[in-house]
């Protein structure tokens, strides 16, 4: 079996998985349900799978994946670069907030009393470590033969869909791509185990600010906190003028932010030893998506799993 056939049939596995367990849950009491609950069992849909592709490779995925230690000095370069990138995520997310609410900012009320370690661990550890290894581990760097740009776009792409929904679809599947540049750049998974985990905790930053809203409830009043926490999960409500001005807002810091992380970016790869190979990498960018004996990058059984995303993406607005 081709190696991007076999990629394929792993992104449908993990949809079936999904899947799956969404009917497993039907029957689970709803005293269980939590939105803990609910976390870690979509964790468990990636990591199953993850389990199954280990097995029936025997192991391959643990040659194929570079675990390089990162020095602490490129570790905190990565960090900044991760933060650098928060406006160009803000500006993406508030784009597909025009047509869709915001999933993220609709859980944030309901994690607020948990400890600060148990949201660390579920939001940011986690998922950091295990749709790393399922996104850049397995597909990138499965998919990396057929060229690295085309295995950072489709990489970015099926990220993106597993969110299963438009408003994180858009921006995980860029933020995606750049995960898997950052890894090509370090030669580790560990860059973008570190880029994802600072994205996360961010989501964990905001939960522990959120806590401080019955504090700002009896300077401001209820109606008002009310108004402003909802706003943020409801912006596809708003007028247009309105949604362009945060948009227009954004997009000014988005592009600020581009143009500081592209030389972030450059001198990364440099003190990496590795800028005369992504400059290679990008010249021959083309290739990647163009037949080869190994077949395409982009497999049938992966276009139908996309497919099925999308379908279910589109019942949102129905």
């Amino acid at each position: 079996m081709k190696k991007s056939t076999r990629i394929g049939w792993y992104f449908i596995s993990v949809i079936f998985i999904y899947f799956l367990l969404g009917f497993v849950v039907v029957f689970i009491p709803d005293s269980i349900k939590t939105v803990n609950f609910s976390y870690l069992f979509g964790q468990l849909s990636i990591f199953i799978p993850i389990m199954i592709y280990i097995i029936a490779t025997r192991g391959k995925l643990f040659r194929d994946i570079p675990f390089k230690k990162v020095k602490i000095e490129n570790a905190i370069i990565v960090v900044i670069f991760s933060w650098v990138c928060m406006p160009v995520a803000g500006f993406l997310n508030v784009i597909s907030m025009m047509f869709a609410d915001n999933h993220v900012a609709g859980t944030v009320d309901s994690l607020t009393n948990n400890m600060f370690i148990v949201n660390l661990l579920m939001i940011a550890v986690l998922p950091a470590i295990i749709e790393e290894i399922a996104y850049r581990g397995i597909v990138f760097y499965g998919l990396r033969e057929y060229g690295v740009i085309a295995a950072v776009v489709v990489s970015g792409v099926l990220f993106g869909l597993n969110h299963m929904n438009v408003n994180q679809f858009i921006y995980a599947c860029i933020l995606g791509m750049v995960f898997a540049l950052m890894d090509e750049a370090s030669g580790s998974i560990f860059a973008s185990m570190i880029m994802h985990f600072v994205f996360n905790f961010n989501t964990v930053f905001l939960i522990q600010m959120y806590k401080l809203m019955p504090y700002l409830q009896k300077i401001s009043g209820e109606e008002t906190v009310q108004e402003s926490t909802q706003a943020v999960e409801n912006f596809s409500a708003y007028p247009l003028k309105a949604k362009l001005m945060l948009v227009a807002g954004y997009g000014v810091f988005a592009i600020a932010a581009v143009f500081i992380n592209t030389k972030i970016f450059i001198w990364y790869s440099k003190r990496c030893g590795r800028w005369e190979h992504i400059k290679e990498c990008f010249r021959n960018a083309g290739k990647g998506f163009r037949k080869s004996e190994n077949g395409r990058i982009i497999s049938i059984p992966a276009l139908a799993g996309a497919a099925v995303c999308i379908a279910f993406m589109i019942l949102e607005f129905v």
